[in-house]
C-alpha cells in the first residue's frame, strides 16, 4: 500500500507502527469512526485536506487510550459534529483517569476540559488556578492586550 511516501490510511501501516496490529481502525467507537475517517480509509495520507489530516492524527494519538494526553488547539480544527464527539470522548477519559494537558485561546473550550488552567505571558505565569476562579474571555484578552506593569 505503500507509494512513493503516500500511505493509504486503511493499509495496516499505522497499525503496525503504533503498536495496533491488533486493533481495526474502523471498528464501532473507535477514534477513527467517532471522527468519520472509515470514508477516507483507502485514500493516501497526501490527498487529505489539512482538516482531515488533523482529525487523522487526533484518531491516531487517542487510538492507545493514553494516560496521559497533550493536545493543542484540536477542536477548533473540527466541525461542530466531531467537535462533540470528540469533546465527548476527552470528557469519558477524563473521568477514567486520563492526565490531560489542553492547549487553546478559547476560554470556554478550556472550562469545559480543565479543572485548572494555567496562562503563560511572555514566559511568565499571568494565571495558575481552578477554573471556577478564571476571569471570563474579555476580562482575559483585556488583560492580554493592557497588561499591568509594576
Amino acid at each position: 500500500c505503500l507509494v512513493g511516501s503516500e500511505m493509504c490510511i486503511g493499509g495496516g501501516f499505522w497499525q503496525r507502527t503504533y503498536g495496533l496490529a491488533h486493533l481495526d481502525l474502523f471498528s464501532s467507537g473507535s477514534p477513527c469512526t467517532m471522527l468519520g475517517l472509515e470514508k477516507i480509509s483507502k485514500k493516501r495520507l497526501g490527498a487529505l485536506s489539512g482538516g482531515m489530516q488533523k482529525r487523522l492524527s487526533t484518531a491516531l494519538a487517542l487510538m492507545h487510550s493514553p494516560r496521559f494526553l497533550v493536545m493543542d488547539e484540536v477542536l477548533p480544527a473540527l466541525d461542530r459534529h466531531y467537535r462533540a464527539q470528540l469533546y465527548g470522548w476527552l470528557m469519558r477519559a477524563r473521568g477514567n483517569g486520563t492526565a490531560i494537558l489542553y492547549c487553546s485561546h478559547e476560554v470556554e473550550e478550556l472550562k469545559g476540559i480543565c479543572d485548572k488552567i494555567l496562562v503563560l505571558r511572555e514566559g511568565e505565569t499571568a494565571y495558575y488556578g481552578p477554573v471556577a476562579d478564571f476571569p471570563t474571555q474579555s476580562q482575559v484578552l483585556d488583560d492580554m492586550m493592557n497588561p499591568k506593569r509594576d
